[in-house]
């Protein structure tokens, strides 16, 4: 999961700007492009899923432990992700921009949160017994 969220692929990266742009400027869209809605190639139980419905859910415990892993490390380098989608030279303005905000929505609406939410659990069980 922490590879197809820094994958360009899963940021639609065949879109136009026109398409980009629309995305951008209408939260709805935004919403259901960053995680609502999307779907990608692998299946469970014979349907396409939803990747970040599959971490918010945090029934997997593979899946768990790496946004525990991982999300202290995007954090700690998502200025130099913005860096490195800002100098990529053959990117538009619009590009750059619909890249970044794709990162940075997904970072702080999904990995955030149920890293949030894993740390509380851990520290129950550690606490509660």
């Amino acid at each position: 999961m922490g590879i197809d969220f820094m994958n360009l692929n899963c940021l639609n990266s065949k879109w136009d700007d026109v398409k980009m742009q629309a995305v951008l400027e209408d939260e709805k869209k935004l919403e259901a492009e960053t995680h609502k809605a999307r779907r990608c190639i692998y299946e469970l139980h014979g349907k396409k899923i939803n990747p970040y419905q599959l971490v918010e859910g945090m029934e997997y415990r593979e899946c768990c432990e790496a946004v525990l892993r991982l999300t202290p490390r995007i954090g700690d380098c998502i200025s130099q992700i913005y860096e490195i989608i800002e100098d990529i030279p053959v990117l538009s303005k619009v590009q750059k921009q619909f890249y970044s905000v794709m990162v940075k929505e997904r970072y702080e609406k999904i990995f955030v949160p149920v890293h949030q939410r894993l740390m509380r659990k851990r520290r129950c069980s550690y606490v509660c017994g």
